[in-house]
This record gives structure tokens, sequence and C-alpha cells, in this order.
């Protein structure tokens, strides 16, 4: 989450619905969002969607311009495997040893629990 919230801007195109999801995301937080329908230029919509997209100021602290749940939702739209990176501004970079190397096995973890039956 630390190293999406310290880029400046991303900005994603998902395809839906035969058009492209839009997102515009600076320092971690969803500063703007758009739909290129079927049949419109999603780059010059993006450009749209960029303009009218909320000013976001770095803080300080680990996620400084927003909460720990929308960057992390925000997060996981962005590494499904559908979504596409168009422009980023700035870096951002995980760590080859960092905790995402542990998602299938926490997957495997949450499926064993739920399978489970609960205590009463």
């Amino acid at each position: 989450l630390r190293a999406l919230a310290e880029v400046r801007e991303i900005c994603a195109a998902r395809p839906a619905g035969g058009g492209w999801e839009l997102a515009v995301v600076r320092y971690g937080r969803l500063a703007g969002a758009g739909y290129a329908a079927p049949g419109a230029p999603p780059r010059a919509v993006l450009a749209e969607v960029r303009a009218a997209s909320e000013t976001v100021l770095p803080g300080p602290g680990p996620l400084p311009a927003a909460t720990a749940e929308e960057t992390g939702r925000i997060l996981a739209w962005l590494e499904r495997p559908e979504t596409r990176l168009v422009e980023v501004c700035g870096t951002w970079a995980s760590g080859v040893r960092g905790a995402a190397r542990f998602a299938g096995l926490l997957d495997l973890i949450e499926q064993a629990g739920a399978a489970r039956p609960a205590d009463d």
C-alpha cells in the first residue's frame, strides 16, 4: 500500500462492457474515474478524466492521502490481470521479497477457513 501511496499519478484502464473503465490514482487515492464507451477513443476520454480529477497533495505518513481500505481496494483493482497501466508518473515498485509472495498461501488459508464449519 505504501508503494502505491507514494506514486504521484497512475492512469489505468480495464475492459468493461465493450468499452474501458478508466481510473486516475494520485498518492493512493482515487482522484478520478470514467468510462470510454465502445467506439470512443479511450485516450481522449482518459485525458478528460485526468483534467477533471481531484488534486491530491502528498502529506506526512505512510498513507497520506487516503485510508488503508481505499488504497487497498485500488491496489486490488490495479493488480487484476485484465487491468492495463496506461501511464505512471513516478515510480511504482514492489520488492521481490515483499509480502505479495504469500498471496497464494493466504488464499489457501482463507479457503480452508471458509470450508470449516463455524464453532457454536
